[in-house]
């Protein structure tokens, strides 16, 4: 819970942190592109951006059921972290478009929803096929870390899970 509060909390900064930048002009946009920060936007990046937060906060939560220790978990988060920030450089890439088959892979998938928000451009099918896929990884992978969870408490406190009285032995 602690996970994704944080993430939600990252979310919410990084959504002010983009109205900030677009209300003052902070940074100048290439010719001919225009953002659009109305609140209609920015509901809906909260609407994208708050289920990525929950995979965010399902995989560490997976990453901390593997580890044993702060350094192991440390080990395990970098190649995630590799892996995340390959599909949120999506938008970048000429002629992607949400709707192609990108949009059942979950961080790209939501990458590209963003772009075409704060573009003015909103499909909404795919934005909500996009929020589904994304929901589906959640509900996949805390599954898994429950699983995990469950393995590990098992074999940490096997006589407390089985009922089994020390004497019984």
């Amino acid at each position: 819970m602690t996970i994704l509060v944080v993430s939600l909390f990252i979310t919410f900064v990084q959504i002010a942190n983009i109205l900030v930048y677009l209300t003052f002009e902070a940074i100048e946009l290439p010719e001919g592109l225009r953002l659009e920060a109305t609140p209609g936007a920015v509901a809906t990046l909260l609407l994208l951006f708050v289920p990525v937060a929950a995979l965010v906060a399902a995989v560490l939560l997976l990453i901390s059921a593997y580890a044993r220790s702060y350094k192991e978990a440390q080990l395990y988060f970098f190649p995630v972290y590799v892996l995340t920030a390959v599909p949120a450089l999506a938008p970048v890439l000429p002629g992607l478009s949400l709707r192609s088959a990108i949009a059942v892979v979950p961080i790209a998938n939501v990458s590209l929803a963003a772009r075409e928000v704060l573009t003015g451009t909103y499909d909404w099918p795919m934005i909500v096929l996009s929020i589904a896929f994304t929901a589906a990884g959640i509900i996949g992978v805390a599954k898994r870390a429950d699983a995990e969870y469950n393995r590990a408490f098992r074999k940490a406190v096997p006589a407390a899970v089985s009922g089994k009285n020390h004497s019984q032995r």
